[in-house]
This record gives C-alpha cells, sequence and structure tokens, in this order.
C-alpha cells in the first residue's frame, strides 16, 4: 500500500502535521517533543520555517500532536493536518476547538474512510 507519504510498509494511513514556529526556540520545542516520530524539516518559498511530524492517521496518534498544538499556541503562527488528500489549517481554531477537533464528524469521517482502504 501506497500513501501519499512514501511510505508504503505501514498498515494505516499517514498523517502529517506541519507546525509553522514563529522562532526558532518554537521549532525546537516540537522536534524535541515528537522526537520519537519522522520529522522534517523545510522553509517555504517566503522563508518560513516549516516542522512537519508523520504519524499515522488515527486519533491515538493525532491527539498528542493537536494537544500540542493547543497548549503552545503561541509559539505557533499555524499548523496544518493533512490526511491524504484533505487538509486542515488550524490558524483560526481556537485552543479549544483545536482540542475538540478529533471529536467532530468530518474527522471521524475521515479517520473510518481512510481506515477501510
Amino acid at each position: 500500500m501506497s500513501t501519499d507519504f512514501g511510505d508504503t510498509e505501514r498498515d494505516d494511513p499517514m498523517a502529517a502535521v506541519e507546525f509553522y514556529p514563529a522562532d526558532a526556540a518554537a521549532a525546537t520545542l516540537v522536534k524535541r517533543a515528537f522526537a520519537g516520530e519522522e520529522i522534517l524539516e523545510s522553509d517555504a518559498f517566503t522563508g518560513t520555517q516549516i516542522v512537519t511530524v508523520i504519524v499515522a492517521a488515527t486519533g491515538k496518534a493525532l491527539g498528542p500532536l493537536l494537544a500540542f498544538f493547543a497548549a503552545n499556541r503561541p509559539s505557533y503562527r499555524d499548523a496544518t493536518v493533512k490526511i491524504g488528500r484533505t487538509e486542515i489549517a488550524l490558524k483560526g481554531y481556537t485552543a479549544e476547538e483545536v482540542r475538540g477537533l478529533l471529536d467532530s464528524p468530518e474527522v471521524l469521517k475521515l479517520l473510518k474512510e481512510l481506515k477501510k482502504k
């Protein structure tokens, strides 16, 4: 099975959470918090640093990432959750809305659909 993230060995579909840190300290914070996960670093064409954490597309794996973003919201300009071809930008969400995102009907439906594939 091939995913959008190039991993053919995993059973679960993959999700990528892109963090847009406000400074170098915030980039280091996310890298240390999720050191056990696959982490990619890049710069957008605008020069903005992006730290991407790749995990299984499950509520259990995504929960800690969303909780981290909600708890450290002021340190990040934005975050985007990418599951397959679906993207959810967290820029306009409050910390409470981010915490509740995994319980939203849309995300639950998406996770169920991906699990069937």
